[in-house]
Parts: structure tokens; C-alpha cells; sequence
């Protein structure tokens, strides 16, 4: 509806710029998108819904609104971040120190898990060295213990973040994963709200004032479409466009769903993957194993991991809480294929494998895990008497050619 406008008159923008500097406009495909959810900083009226500072909804982008559950939020929090992952599970930060209704004190800066009925905390701040008030405004997970961050003021972090930045945390430690002004954004926004799209990894970002990047031009109730390896800037949703409510108020937490929908694939190991000539494959010895999962366009993403079912001959539930041994981990490219920490193709896993080894993968970002699989030695290809009537009268023919030369 409003989508299909916005894009052409963005389209027709894109041209006039090109016509006024003399240079080519650079063509961006939106990603299609079937839904999204997002959270204001102030009481809004979406469609027929009352949206307050401390509620969710979900926006079908033909009109509808409606509320999502997040729990029981005091009134006096505001909603400063939001997620919300392929197993169903939530993520929330909040602007002030909340006591939620399972007893777990959060304070600013914080992230929490919410999975339906209970609240856990996802990152803490404090622990991981976010000064004391510092808010957290983004959040998007890449994959458990992966996280997208943004903040509401300048932090050092071993790597320095402004409020239009997005830092990864990943093993403990940060590094910069979205430059903002680098990528042509005012200092003077802070990042408001993000959302990475694994299917293609662009990312979904609003801030919270109005401005123009890469010819586009953005309220604080707008979601822009970035596209890392072009630097390339859409407008993904315009929210004054959608509905007239947003007016003076900033979209804060973002998710969204692309349409068609991705589709989960359980992780599975291709028992003939490498043959067993560099080491690979599902054979004894194997030092790296190959197969398909769901797509992951984010670079090292680690949603694969790697199992041997332990001695009591079943798999874990969950995975590797009782005796599984995890042999290695990796994640998937764009195309649903194993790949290892750099993108080669494989996971490696040690020690190697051993005959009557049994295997499964578990992808833990989307929540499911594979088959399980049997290491077995390489089968001898069997010969067919016709086949060895030929490699009989071959070896015959060598031979005989032997011969020929010996006697001339």
C-alpha cells in the first residue's frame, strides 16, 4: 500500500538527484517486508490502537496494529530497545532502573530476555563495562552471546562507539560493526532502533531525529534499509505515511519479518562432503565436516554447532547439558553452507572423527537441531563382472604393449 508509494517516489527522488549532480543514482532493492514491531518513546494512536511507551506492537504495514506481549512493564519505563528472535524469545532494555514481576532487577543499560513468562538477563551492562546511566538504545542478536549494541551516549569500550554507532559483542569483547558517520549520518542522531536482517545482512535502523543520508530523507519515525557492502541508504518504512500518530514521536525497538519468510532449515552433515581427500567428510579421520542449514548472510556468525552424542546414546536436551562432546562450531553463508569463522567452506572439529561416532548439528540461532549421523569407513566400490571383464582386458592390452617394446 503506503510501501509501494514511498518506494517509487523514492525512486523518482533517487533519479533528480542524479539528473541535479550529474552522477548515477545507485540502485537499491528494498528488502520485502510482511510485518514489523516497534515500540515510541511517548503515547502514540496507531490505526485503533493506544500504543504506550511500554508496550510492543506488531504492524502488519496494511493498517493493522496490535499489541505484542512483553510482560507486565511498570508504566514508568520507557522501551529504549527491543528484538525479537526466531525461537519466539524477546529481548528489552529499558531508559530507568525497573524491578520486573519475576524479582529481576534491570537497570539502564541492561538487556533482558523475555520468553514468555519469564525474564532473564541477556547482557549486563555493568559487568561488561558500561558506565553507570549509560542507556542502551539498539539491540539486535546475531546469534547467543551475539549481539548488536548501541548506546545513548559516547563509550569506550576498547573500541570508541557514538550514540550513531552499532558495536558487536561476541566473546566477551566489543568491536565497531556500523560506523554511522562513516557511513554518511549526522553526528548530531543517535541510533534509535536496529533490526539485522540475516537473510542478506542489511541492516534496519531509525534515529531519533530527522535528516537525509545517501539522498534519502528520514523522520525520527522512519526505518532506513542500509546495505553494508554498497553503503547504499533506502527508506524501508515511513511511519507518518503508515499513520498519521507517529507524528512527534520517535520509533524506539525494531524487528521485523521479510516476506516471503525465511525458511528454517534443521542443520544436516552431507555424509560424502570431501570425500575424505583433504580430511573432510562424515569418514573416520575426518577433521572437517560439511553441510546445509538455514542461510546466514551475517560474516561469522556461529550458529552451528557440532555434536558427538555421548555414552548414553542419545542427544542431549538440550544439546551438550548432560554428555555430548562438541566437536567444533561455525556457522552458515548465504547460501544455507557449513562455513568456519573466516567463511571457508566446512566446519573444523576436533579431535577427529572414529568409526561408530555419532553425529548431529544444532543450529542455536534458529532454535533446531539435525539429524543424527553415523561415521562409518569409506564403502569399496563394488565391480560388476563387466566391469572386471574390462579392467581385465585393459591390464591384457598393457601388457601385451609391454612386451611389443621389450622385443623391439
Amino acid at each position: 500500500m503506503c510501501r509501494s508509494l514511498v518506494a517509487s517516489l523514492h525512486g523518482l527522488a533517487a533519479c533528480l538527484l542524479a539528473l541535479l549532480t550529474g552522477r548515477p543514482a545507485l540502485a537499491l532493492t528494498l528488502t520485502p517486508l510482511s510485518s514489523i514491531r516497534y515500540a515510541p518513546d511517548i503515547t502514540v494512536v496507531l490505526g485503533a490502537t493506544t500504543l504506550d511507551h511500554n508496550q510492543v506492537a506488531a504492524d502488519n504495514l496494511a493498517g493493522s496494529v496490535t499489541l505484542v506481549n512483553v510482560g507486565a512493564i511498570p508504566s514508568t519505563a520507557i522501551i529504549t530497545a527491543y528484538d525479537r528472535l526466531p525461537t519466539g524469545d524477546q529481548l528489552l532494555a529499558f531508559d530507568t532502573t525497573v524491578t520486573l514481576s519475576n524479582g529481576l532487577t534491570v537497570r539502564p543499560g541492561d538487556v533482558v530476555r523475555y520468553n514468555g513468562s519469564t525474564y532473564t538477563l541477556e547482557f549486563d551492562a555493568a559487568a561488561n563495562g558500561i558506565p553507570a546511566g549509560v542507556i542502551t538504545d539498539a539491540v539486535s542478536e546475531i546469534g547467543p552471546g551475539d549481539l548488536l549494541l548501541s548506546f545513548d551516549v559516547t563509550v569506550a569500550l576498547g573500541v570508541t562507539a557514538f550514540d550513531e554507532d552499532l558495536v558487536r559483542f561476541k566473546g566477551g569483547a566489543f568491536t565497531l560493526f556500523f560506523d554511522g558517520s562513516a557511513a554518511g549520518i549526522d553526528p548530531s542522531l543517535d541510533l534509535d532502533a536496529a533490526y539485522i536482517l540475516s537473510s542478506n545482512g542489511h541492516l534496519l535502523l531509525a534515529f531519533d531525529g530527522p535528516g537525509t543520508v545517501g539522498g534519502v530523507s528520514f523522520t525520527p519515525a522512519d526505518v532506513l534499509e542500509f546495505t553494508p557492502t554498497s553503503t547504499g541508504w533506502a527508506l524501508s518504512y515511513d511511519g507518518l505515511a503508515e499513520h498519521a500518530g507517529w507524528f512527534g514521536a520517535e520509533l524506539h525497538g525494531l524487528a521485523a519479518d521479510t516476506s516471503p519468510p525465511q525458511v528454517t532449515v534443521p542443520p544436516s552433515v552431507e555424509p560424502d562432503s570431501g570425500g575424505g581427500a583433504d580430511g573432510s567428510g562424515l569418514i573416520p579421520g575426518s577433521r572437517r565436516v560439511f553441510g546445509m542449514g538455514t542461510p546466514n548472510a551475517i560474516p561469522g556468525n556461529s550458529c552451528i554447532l557440532i555434536y558427538a552424542v555421548g555414552a548414553n546414546g542419545l542427544p542431549d536436551h538440550p544439546p551438550g547439558s548432560v554428555d555430548d562432546q562438541l566437536l567444533g562450531t561455525g556457522g552458515t553463508n548465504a547460501s544455507g553452507l557449513f562455513v568456519d569463522a573466516m567463511g571457508n567452506p566446512g566446519i573444523e572439529i576436533t579431535p577427529p572423527l572414529r568409526t561408530g561416532d555419532r553425529i548431529f548439528t544444532v543450529d542455536v540461532c534458529q532454535g533446531v537441531v539435525g539429524p543424527v549421523e553415523t561415521v562409518t569407513a569409506m564403502a569399496v566400490p563394488l565391480v560388476t563382472s563387466g566391469g572386471f571383464l574390462c579392467i581385465a582386458a585393459l591390464l591384457i592390452l598393457i601388457a601385451f604393449r609391454q612386451l611389443r617394446r621389450i622385443q623391439v
